[in-house]
């Protein structure tokens, strides 16, 4: 039961969180480092071995020579050594000291060597040079500052066999450092030296170039999730992303620069900055990328990044390297949140994805206390750090995230589109559906409309002429001439209601023509001789079919009563047009108008009601000597010219 109730307790993802910081608190309070003793015991020997000997004992006497005094191990008082037990970690063996130091012990050979011997030392911080028997053989870089910076790079110093001697050698080591630098030296190992190459070569495929492929490779993928942010602002996780990526590899190169171009207090504080909001900028990534950021936090954060930065950037370098070591841990705390939230999105969409960026940030999470615990000295001093190579795969989780997301998304909108095709294409078939039911309605219309149309000229044109025509037949008091005439205006009627079917819009010439050809003869049966000056003539805008059979009427009632009523034997048919009007003329020579007799016929009514519907000028003038004139001036705009009613001296018809 208790088992069960422990198992109950750990697999409670919040409860684990809660034991893993636990742990890293009890490591931090309980780890003793071991430490150096004040007693004079000699110095250490120790046998040497082609496959290498570890230097766990040495000498160690601090460096209390001048700056500028030359450095010689024969210079130190010999009642300044001291034995220490290897490594050491000036944080706990001298924690306030800064400069050099240095480390002595002996080896034994019993022949002297004839191939190269190496002295490896996995980790020294920040740099060191080697002497054996007195004589400088090796150095790596500078030991004046600014160091070259060896903290996380292994050291291998090659010593030729004329350097050692058979029976007791003395091997000397100093190392130069500062207190804020975690300084110290890691057990030294002395061996033949193609076989210290080998772990030299592999430590530093690990520590270094293993390293700066990985935060190379962080960078690339930074900016390309960069490139991406900057064609869609709205993916605001998408920016925290490529500034976390981008950011976190700048820092990281802390690890493998050995020269900086900067002073080392700017160095340290810009590492301690990019790492800081590296780390933050992919807290927020989680937060934003799984819609679960809390109002404020966002602002929080970025106020803190700040206010840690501006810290850093005022303060000696003492206090920024040992204040950035600690400001590490709520940034840690924030990101053990971060992924518990990420880990609740993960839970409700199930997508597999998630899950894995889930283990990889719980990776992340252990991998950044145990680096923590490096950071403040209680870890083993050559303890390498996990972060560089979790960060690569956590970036890289990221970005395979990003691009299942996308992926998904582009999934999603093909769907959408296919959907929406679908969707459009049945909408399209209705709407020609309709369409085409409509454009039979409006065909049925058009026709029912001309119908009618033709059924209103019938009645008004040809009807009311057979009407009258038997009327004087069965009144007995009109002779069969005007009976003849009536008929002839009836068939002419019908015959321009047959032609008024074949009108072109806006061809005003045409129905003039038609006009022609249809009363041409029967004029001349009558001795009307007809002048035509009719030229072409622009379209007309207002010249649909109904207007065009208003102006037919209009002509043809002006034609009948000069026919019937003016005893002419001339006859002018004209027609001109300029911008604003096109303008129809029928003169006759017959013997003129009585301008108060004009209103009392119907068809000049007519005519004058047809005008008005078109907006037209309808006038008969007074032709010298004698004669008529009749003008209609169709307006080219399709606004009504209501002052030409009334113009040019005509009498309008009420």
């Amino acid at each position: 039961m208790h088992k069960t109730c422990l198992m109950a307790f750990c697999f409670q993802p919040w409860r684990c969180g809660l034991l893993l910081v636990l742990w890293a608190w009890s490591c931090a309070v309980t780890a003793q480092p071991g430490a150096a003793t004040d007693v004079p015991i000699g110095v250490p020997t120790f046998q040497a071995k082609p496959t290498g000997v570890a230097l766990t004992q040495m000498q160690v006497a601090l460096d209390t020579s001048p700056p500028a005094a030359p450095k010689n191990p024969k210079t130190v008082d010999e009642a300044a050594w001291k034995n220490a037990q290897m490594p050491d970690r000036w944080s706990q063996s001298r924690p306030q000291h800064s400069g050099g130091v240095w480390y002595r012990a002996q080896v034994n050979f019993a022949n002297q060597p004839q191939t190269p011997w190496g002295l490896y030392l996995p980790r020294v911080i920040m740099n060191a040079e080697v002497w054996v028997n007195g004589n400088l053989v090796g150095r790596a870089g500078s030991m004046e500052p600014p160091l070259t910076r060896h903290w996380n790079t292994p050291l291998l110093f090659s010593t030729p066999g004329t350097s050692w001697r058979a029976g007791t050698n003395t091997v000397h080591i100093r190392v130069v450092g500062f207190s804020e630098g975690g300084a110290g030296l890691a057990v030294p190992r002395l061996g033949r030296y193609d076989l210290m190459a080998a772990d030299f070569e592999s430590q530093k495929f690990w520590q270094n170039d293993l390293v700066y492929a990985c935060n190379i490779g962080v960078i690339v993928l930074g900016l390309y999730v960069l490139a991406i942010w900057v064609r869609k602002r709205e993916r605001v996780d998408y920016g925290y992303f490529s500034l976390g990526a981008i950011l976190w590899g700048m820092g990281n190169f802390n690890m493998t620069i050995r020269e900086p171009m900067m002073s080392e207090s700017a160095w340290e504080t810009t590492v301690y900055v990019c790492t800081v909001w590296a780390l933050l900028s992919l807290c927020l990534f989680t937060l934003r990328f799984s819609n679960r950021m809390p109002r404020g936090v966002e602002r929080i954060v970025w106020v803190y990044s700040l206010l840690f930065a501006l810290f850093l950037a005022f303060t000696g370098p003492t206090v920024a390297v040992q204040y950035g070591k600690f400001g590490l841990l709520p940034v840690l705390i924030l990101g053990a949140w971060s992924m518990w939230q990420g880990a609740l999105f993960v839970r409700s969409t199930g997508v597999g994805d998630y899950k894995l960026l889930a283990l990889v940030q719980a990776m992340t999470l252990c991998l950044g206390l145990h680096d923590w615990l490096i950071q403040i000295g209680r870890m083993p001093f050559e303890t390498a750090y996990g972060l560089p190579f979790i960060a690569p795969l956590l970036v890289a989780t990221l970005g395979w995230l990003i691009a299942g997301d996308y992926a998904r998304v582009q999934s999603d909108l093909k769907t959408l589109n296919t959907e929406l095709t679908d969707r459009i294409r049945a909408k399209e078939m209705a709407l020609r559906e309709s369409f085409a039911k409509l454009a039979e309605l409006e065909k049925e219309r058009v026709l029912s409309q001309e119908r009618t149309r033709i059924m209103r000229d019938m009645h008004d044109g040809v009807g009311m002429h057979l009407s009258s025509a038997l009327r004087q037949i069965q009144s007995g008091r009109y002779g069969a001439a005007l009976v003849e005439q009536t008929l002839r205006d009836s068939l002419d009627h019908l015959k321009l209601t047959v032609d008024s079917m074949n009108f072109h819009a806006g061809d005003v010439g045409a129905l003039l023509g038609s006009l022609r050809y249809r009363l041409g003869p029967r004029l001349e049966a009558v001795g009307l001789n007809l002048r035509w000056d009719v030229p072409d003539l622009p379209s007309w805008p207002n010249g649909h079919v109904e207007n065009l059979r208003h102006v037919q009427y209009i002509v043809f009632e002006a034609l009948s009563n000069a026919l019937q009523h003016t005893q002419a034997t001339e006859l002018w048919l004209s027609a001109t047009s300029d911008a604003q009007h096109i303008e129809v003329s029928i003169i006759d020579n017959g013997v003129g108008y009585d301008p108060a007799q004009l209103s009392q016929g119907k068809g000049i009514r007519g005519m004058q009601q047809r005008a008005d519907i078109l907006g037209a000028s309808l006038q008969w003038l007074p032709v010298s000597p004698q004669g008529c004139q009749v003008v209609l001036r169709l307006p080219m705009s399709q606004e009504f010219d209501a002052e030409n009613l009334t113009g040019m001296g005509g009498v309008p018809v009420p």
